[in-house]
């Protein structure tokens, strides 16, 4: 859920590592903590202790330092007496986002050369963008048997091209070189394959 101008609450998360001595926290997942954003971090026999979040590194690790606003150059925060004997953990209280002029909001925004252009690109819940290395999660079925081309049970699919309007799909079960069981031909219009002008599947059960 978004709060216009604030920042939700990020419920109690357990560290998976002893604190360190510059101010590392590593915790089962990140998602929800903001750079500048105040949190505190608790355990059973030590007092809550304020931290501000410094650097998100990735959905594991991240950086906190003193309250004091400040992203570059800040003291090394010691929090290693915060074990994972004592159940250390790192939450954070709903608080309104800190304030970015639209001048810094550009500056963070814009890709220097060769780009030389404003990004706008899609990135994850940790600021990673996107690619074949980190693909967008998807929830969809898009094979072939989803679309209704073979209603017989196969495990493989061979795709021929026999003219320029013409699109042969046999599929096998027991491999490519198993038994043939459908065949299913895609007809065009035109070799711009635009248009389909019909879809004839054999058998037919």
């Amino acid at each position: 859920m978004a709060i216009e101008r604030a920042w939700e609450a990020v419920p109690e998360q357990p560290f998976t590592a002893n604190g360190s001595t510059w101010g590392l926290v590593t915790i089962a997942n990140t998602a929800g903590f903001r750079v500048k954003q105040v949190a505190a971090i608790t355990s059973e026999s030590l007092p809550p202790l304020p931290v501000q979040v410094k650097i998100v590194i990735s959905e594991t690790e991240m950086i906190v330092g003193s309250v004091d606003n400040k992203i570059a150059n800040w003291p090394p925060l010691n929090i290693s007496a915060y074990t994972l004997d004592i159940e250390a953990a790192i939450s954070a209280q709903r608080q309104p986002k800190n304030n970015i002029m639209v001048e810094d909001a550009l500056k963070a925004a814009y890709e220097a050369d060769p780009v030389v252009a404003l990004r706008s690109f899609g990135v994850d819940q940790y600021g990673n963008p996107w690619s074949q290395d980190n693909p967008m999660p998807v929830n969809a079925d898009v094979t072939v048997n989803s679309v209704g081309l073979f209603t017989l049970p196969y495990d493989s699919i061979a795709a021929t091209y026999p003219s320029s309007t013409q699109e042969n799909y046999q599929s096998y079960l027991g491999g490519l070189s198993g038994t043939p069981v459908q065949l299913v031909v895609v007809t065009y219009t035109d070799a711009t394959k635009n248009s389909i002008l019909n879809v004839v599947r054999t058998p037919e059960s």
